[in-house]
């Protein structure tokens, strides 16, 4: 126990010293539980690197799967300063060795494509040089960063109006874009009401105010659908191309719309959405034809809806993927000749209606035992991790911070403590 001084006050230091040394001793042996259960685990697990602080000196090493009894699985396994490092790639390798992991990484999920491609790069070089085997590894460019980046194209668009309206009345800059906009339209409420017709600094004009006002109203429906994904207690994979061909809309119809201002700028997001669309198209629709609400009946009405026909050629690249993934996996698993294969028959089973409490994880589950092949390739899919951030950092502008009280302790002491308090948390 932590002793008393002579005024009969704790001694804070001693006190610190014994909770860190019990939080060290549940990190080692939750650590072995940890890896023991990666060591028997049948299947795949996914891996995020996130780049922290404006400085971009720290990462976070993440891993992402579904166990055997379809529970989601998201643990911090490392965190570090990346300035005694070459790069994230280092702690991406020293994270793996420290958990016997090299063979079992199915998609590595970075904050931008750049990253995630120069750090596989580093990988197959490290395979390579080592002569240590690494399973192949799938690149993911984070959704909620790409949403960020479209969005601040808009902003951008109306720079001048939003520094004009930083001067009348705020001065430091939100850290997250649903708020940017929130500001602007309490400044345009301010501006209704007469608030700045004595104002000293330059005023937006009516013209300025109505431009400004048209941003924030799209911005605002695009955060509405993000709010419906990010908000969500348990996001799995399934759940993007969704929530995306739904942005999709917002932008196609606003950048038709009679406004020509805002739908210049539509144009130019939907661009950038376009972009991210089919560079992370199998990432995004192998998972929802995993969704028994969707299948491929989904990805053929979307490609009806952009394309025009359901027998684009994305249509065929998602179908062809699928097919491919399913017979690697059934090569494990024994067969009737000439019979239906498992995966046409899930294919061709009616869709589950969609219901405000369907659990992908649970309808898996309980259908595992009629589609034991297609159910491993769910499995491994829905645990792939889209997005590095969710809930209210998913809008952040800024790569997120490090805990301050994280940053002040030692390397080891800052990566257990940061283990510490994500095992915690996936406890409750």
């Amino acid at each position: 126990m932590a002793k008393n001084n002579d005024d009969g006050d704790l001694n804070f230091n001693e006190y610190r010293q014994q909770f860190y040394a019990a939080v060290t001793k549940f990190y080692r042996e939750e650590k072995a539980k940890r890896k023991n259960k990666l060591a028997n685990f049948d299947g795949e697990v996914c891996i995020s690197a996130d780049v922290m602080e404006w400085t971009r000196s720290y990462c976070s090493i993440s891993l992402q799967f579904i166990d055997e009894n379809w529970k989601l699985n998201k643990w911090v396994i490392y965190l570090c300063s990346l300035k005694e490092m070459k790069g994230p790639w280092d702690a991406i390798v020293e994270a793996m060795k420290d958990w016997g992991i090299q063979s079992k990484i199915s998609t590595l999920t970075m904050i931008s494509d750049y990253e995630v491609g120069e750090n596989l790069e580093y990988l197959i070089n490290f395979e390579q040089e080592t002569n240590k085997e690494i399973s192949p590894v799938g690149a993911v460019y984070c959704f909620s960063d790409f949403l960020t980046r479209m969005v601040e194209y808009a902003f951008r668009e109306i720079r001048d109006l939003v520094y004009k309206v930083r001067k009348l009345w705020w001065t430091k800059g939100p850290e997250a874009w649903h708020l940017t906009s929130h500001k602007l339209k309490q400044a345009m409420e301010l501006w209704t009401a007469g608030e700045f017709s004595k104002a000293l600094a330059d005023v937006p004009s009516d013209e300025e105010w109505k431009k400004v006002e048209s941003v924030c109203q799209l911005v605002d429906q695009i955060h509405q659908v993000a709010e419906g994904l990010f908000q969500k207690e348990k996001i799995t994979s399934n759940l993007y191309l969704y929530h995306l061909y739904a942005i999709r809309v917002i932008l196609s119809e606003a950048s038709k719309g009679s406004d020509s201002f805002v739908g210049n700028i539509a144009e130019g997001m939907l661009e950038k959405l376009d972009k991210y669309w089919n560079r992370t198209l199998l990432v995004l629709a192998i998972p929802t034809v995993l969704d028994p609400r969707f299948k491929m009946k989904y990805i053929e009405f979307v490609s009806s809806q952009i394309e025009g026909t359901t027998e684009s050629s994305q249509v065929r690249t998602v179908s062809d993927a699928v097919r491919n993934l399913y017979a690697g996996y059934a090569s494990g698993f024994s067969q009737k000749a000439n019979a239906k294969s498992e995966l046409d028959m899930y294919l061709e089973e009616p869709l589950v209606p969609r219901t405000e409490d369907f659990d992908v994880l649970d309808w898996w589950k309980s259908s595992s035992s009629r589609y034991p092949i297609v159910s491993k390739i769910a499995r491994y899919v829905l645990a792939i991790p889209l997005s590095l951030s969710t809930s209210s950092d998913a809008y952040d502008i800024e790569p997120r911070p490090v805990e301050p009280s994280l940053t002040r302790l030692g390397p080891k002491a800052m990566n257990v403590m940061a283990c510490f308090y994500s095992w915690c948390e996936e406890d409750k």
